[in-house]
C-alpha cells in the first residue's frame, strides 16, 4: 500500500520511502532480486524518508540488514530531524533540510518541507521529470490525513505554487505527482492540487 521511488538512472541510485514493517521481508526481496537486476542497479547511496510513519519508514532496518549480508555498501539514510520526528530504530540518520539536492546519475531530487500531515514531512522535486515526490501530503486517490490544518493548507498552497513554477525552491513548473500512495498524477499536478 506504500509507494517507494528508486530514483536515478545509473547503477547507484536513490531509494524513497521504504515501505512498511509488515512486508518488509518479501518487499526487499524483491527491490534486490527484481527491481535491482530489471533497473540494471547495483546499490544505493541513500535513502530518503519523507516522514517518520511507520508505513514509510518500517522496511529499513531489513533493507539494511540485507544489503549487509549481501555485502553492497551501505547508503546513508535521511529523515528529518525536526520537532515531532520519531527517529528510526538502530539506523543512524542525517537530517534532511528545506532546499537540499541529492543526486545519482540522471537525477537531481530538492528536498521541500511539507508540514500538516505531520510536523516533520518533506517532499522531493524530481528536476528530470517535472516532478513532486509528495510523501503523504497529496495522495493518489483521496485525501490525506492531517495533524495541523493550517500548515497542511500552506503545504498545498506551496506545491500549488510550483505547479507555475514560483516559489524560490521551484522556479520550473512541476507536471505530476509521485504519491507516497495511490497511483500517480502523470502532467495534471495542478489538478491534482485542487482536488
Amino acid at each position: 500500500g506504500t509507494n517507494t521511488y528508486l530514483c536515478g538512472t545509473g547503477e547507484t541510485k536513490i531509494l524513497i520511502d521504504t515501505g512498511d514493517r509488515g512486508t518488509a521481508e518479501e518487499y526487499t526481496t524483491f527491490l534486490l532480486d527484481t527491481v535491482f537486476p530489471l533497473t540494471n542497479t547495483r546499490s544505493i547511496s541513500k535513502i530518503l524518508i519523507t516522514h517518520h510513519h511507520e508505513d514509510h519508514t518500517g522496511g529499513i532496518s531489513t533493507i539494511l540488514r540485507e544489503i549487509r549480508s549481501r555485502g553492497l555498501p551501505e547508503p546513508s539514510v535521511f529523515q528529518s530531524r525536526k520537532a515531532g520526528s520519531r527517529f528510526l530504530p538502530d539506523v543512524e540518520t542525517e537530517d534532511i533540510h528545506e532546499g537540499q539536492i541529492f543526486s545519482a546519475d540522471g537525477v537531481t531530487l530538492l528536498s521541500c518541507f511539507l508540514p500538516g500531515h505531520c510536523e516533520d514531512h518533506y517532499g522531493f522535486v524530481v528536476a528530470e521529470d517535472a516532478a513532486l515526490i509528495s510523501g503523504d501530503c497529496i495522495l493518489g486517490c483521496g485525501t490525506t490525513t492531517f495533524n495541523n490544518l493550517s500548515e497542511y493548507m500552506e503545504s498545498l498552497q506551496k506545491v500549488l505554487l510550483m505547479t507555475v513554477g514560483s516559489t524560490k525552491l521551484c522556479t520550473s513548473p512541476i507536471r505530476s505527482i509521485y504519491p507516497g500512495h495511490g497511483p500517480i498524477a502523470r502532467d495534471n499536478a495542478q489538478t491534482k492540487v485542487l482536488d
